[in-house]
């Protein structure tokens, strides 16, 4: 299947079935997406740029109705005009990540040029097999359709810049990301170490105490102190990295001199 071959009028329909009736997604719908999701983001770079006006969103670990809510506010994905950027942490926690991540893959093929879905740690089966997801994909719809998800969270981005400016990724940076060509320079299907590159975008914290890099307490990846961030910004030409991956209150905060802002997007995350 190439991209001219996608029935947008399917897509369509399974995309207005999800905002209004959530729960109603069958596994032949649910694996017809992520067929297509994977055709969408297959041409796609592990690093996309992104230019224009731009709107952010962090964790939304399966809180499809707050997701529905943000569109409210700010306005739905369209195939023109404003883009949006998600960071990842679609799934798990949650009680509708199946709903959620199909509803946003749907956006992403009705708009593959203004809708982003960067990779989060949780679009890595090893950890949505433990916190949620398999379970709920379980009950919903079947084993088939848990492991097309996961095959296709492989074509996901891993980042993304807005305006040669801001640099988007899940978590942020690590010893061995140098430049944003060490991005793009990785390949489709991707999958995640337990350590080093991709495995520091989708899991390490900066912090306030470390110098450049340090022990992270989540017992993998690290977590980066300002000079760390300075660095990696004043290479690549940069003003902000702006991640997910941490539950702040009022749902963003600026970090290391605000050379980073973490912006998280699920409220009332596990009743917080």
């Amino acid at each position: 299947m190439d991209l001219s071959q996608l029935d947008t009028v399917r897509v369509d329909e399974i995309k207005q079935k999800l905002q209004t009736a959530s729960g109603q997604l069958s596994s032949e719908e649910a694996l017809y997406i992520c067929k297509c999701a994977t055709q969408a983001m297959k041409s796609e770079g592990l690093l996309v740029e992104v230019e224009g006006e731009a709107f952010v969103l962090g964790d939304l670990h399966g809180q499809f109705h707050d997701l529905l809510h943000h569109f409210e506010e700010i306005g739905r994905p369209a195939s023109e005009g404003k883009k949006f950027v998600f960071l990842g942490d679609y799934v798990d926690k949650g009680p509708d990540s199946v709903e959620l991540t199909a509803l946003l893959m749907c956006l992403k093929i009705l708009n593959s040029k203004t809708v982003f879905l960067i990779r989060g740690n949780h679009e890595v089966q090893s950890t949505n097999s433990r916190y949620g997801f398999h379970e709920e994909c379980l009950k919903k719809l079947d084993q088939l359709c848990y492991e097309s998800f996961n095959e296709c969270f492989k074509y996901f981005p891993l980042a993304a810049t807005i305006n040669s400016k801001f640099f988007c990724c899940h978590a942020g940076i690590g010893p061995d990301l140098n430049t944003l060509e060490d991005i793009k320079k990785l390949r489709k299907p991707l999958e995640v170490p337990k350590k080093g590159l991709v495995c520091d975008i989708l899991w390490s914290d900066p912090d306030e105490t470390a110098e450049t890099y340090g022990k992270n307490k989540r017992k993998i990846s690290v977590t980066y102190g300002l000079k760390a961030s300075n660095l990696f910004l004043e290479r690549n030409k940069l003003l902000l990295i702006i991640r997910a991956h941490q539950c702040k209150k009022g749902g963003f905060q600026y970090s290391l001199n605000k050379t980073v802002l973490t912006v998280f997007s699920a409220p009332n995350y596990c009743d917080r």
